[in-house]
């Protein structure tokens, strides 16, 4: 968990960062996950402002988005399936659907 401190992104400013501790938000995900409207009045900080650093934020700590079909590629790429050379062990997996009693 990143603590916020001065420097993290452009506007977060060391005023900024005593502020929102004093409210209880000391991490990235305590920031971004709070309601910006209602720091804006308990720290009496710029809304935009709080807006612009979060913006930053996400962008510096978010993971990159990927749909399942991306997931899937890469799983069938990253992934090999071996014989095992037994003669039972074939026909089962030939098999996935729920109730299938091919090969017993």
């Amino acid at each position: 968990m990143v603590v916020l401190r001065a420097g993290l992104c452009p506007g977060l400013t060391e005023e900024m960062i005593q502020l929102l501790r004093a409210n209880g938000i000391r991490t990235v995900v305590d920031f971004v996950s709070s309601d910006l409207e209602d720091i804006a009045q308990k720290c009496s900080l710029s809304y935009k402002a709080l807006v612009a650093v979060r913006r930053v934020l996400l962008a510096q700590f978010s993971a990159f988005p990927t749909n399942g079909a991306d997931l899937y590629e890469e799983l069938k790429s990253s992934t090999a399936i071996l014989p095992t050379g037994s003669p039972r062990w074939v026909p089962w997996t030939s098999c996935w659907t729920p109730g299938c009693t091919q090969g017993k």
